[in-house]
Order: structure tokens, then C-alpha cells, then sequence
């Protein structure tokens, strides 16, 4: 078994063990206001969505005109993800709700799910990331739209 080992190190046989790796473009349409930002979240797993602060990747990007947000995370291992993102117009850290608890400022889940009456499971914004450039398009909605 050693003698094997030793052949197939000796013939570069040995196997990569890296993981794959990708860019994902994230593309964010519908702006509807000039102000505040955008905040993206990325999950790999459905506990995560729960838990404020799990994703596993985040970025906020400073909204300066109501043109599309178009981004890129380079280097993400191949696997299962799901994105959310929210427009925090008033820049104050949080989706403002309403009384009722009704989102008030635009938000929007990978996949586009109609998602109205309550939060989207994991299983709803989940897609197998698995190529070297994969884009990601999400659409901004009022709770309104829905």
C-alpha cells in the first residue's frame, strides 16, 4: 500500500483537495429611492437566515443613484447558498416594519420568492452555486408589490 502511495506521488497522481471556487455577480434591480443603502446577506445554511449577523458573507454598498447595484464575491467555495437583501433607506440598520410588523422598506430573496405574509424558508432562496461566474438577480419590492 506504501509502495502505491510513493508511485502515485512520484507520478503527480496525487489528488486536489481544494475546494472549487467561483465568482458570484449579484445584480440588485428596482431602486426606487436615492438614499440609504443596500444590505446583502449570504447563507449556507437555513439556521442561518434566523439569526442576525450568520450569513456567511455580507457587504453593504452606499446607494447613490437609483441604477442598478451590480457586485461581485470572489473566491466562494461551490455549495449551497441563499441571498437576502434589503433596501435600508433611512441608513438606520434594520428593515423598518410597521405596527402590524409589515415591512416598509424594499427587500428581496434569491429566486424571487412572493414572499407577503410571512419571511421565505431556506429552501424557498437556496440555488446551488457551481460554476467559475454565476449571476445572481434579486428584485426589490415594496411589501405593496407583493
Amino acid at each position: 500500500m506504501i509502495l502505491l502511495l510513493i508511485g502515485w506521488l512520484h507520478l503527480g497522481l496525487v489528488v486536489d483537495t481544494t475546494p472549487d471556487l467561483g465568482t458570484m455577480r449579484l445584480k440588485v434591480d428596482a431602486l426606487s429611492e436615492e438614499s440609504g443603502c443596500i444590505r446583502i446577506a449570504i447563507y449556507d445554511e437555513a439556521e442561518q437566515l434566523d439569526d442576525q449577523g450568520a450569513e456567511v458573507l455580507g457587504r453593504i454598498i452606499k446607494v447613490e443613484s437609483l441604477d442598478d447595484v451590480d457586485l461581485s464575491f470572489e473566491d466562494i467555495p461551490f455549495g449551497e447558498y441563499g441571498v437576502a437583501v434589503y433596501h435600508d433607506v433611512n441608513d438606520n440598520n434594520r428593515l423598518d416594519k410597521s405596527a402590524l410588523g409589515i415591512p416598509v422598506e424594499p427587500y428581496a430573496f434569491s429566486n424571487n420568492p412572493k414572499v407577503k405574509w410571512k419571511a421565505p424558508k431556506y429552501k424557498d432562496i437556496k440555488f446551488h452555486f457551481s460554476k467559475d461566474q454565476q449571476e445572481v438577480n434579486v428584485v426589490l419590492k415594496k411589501w405593496s408589490e407583493y
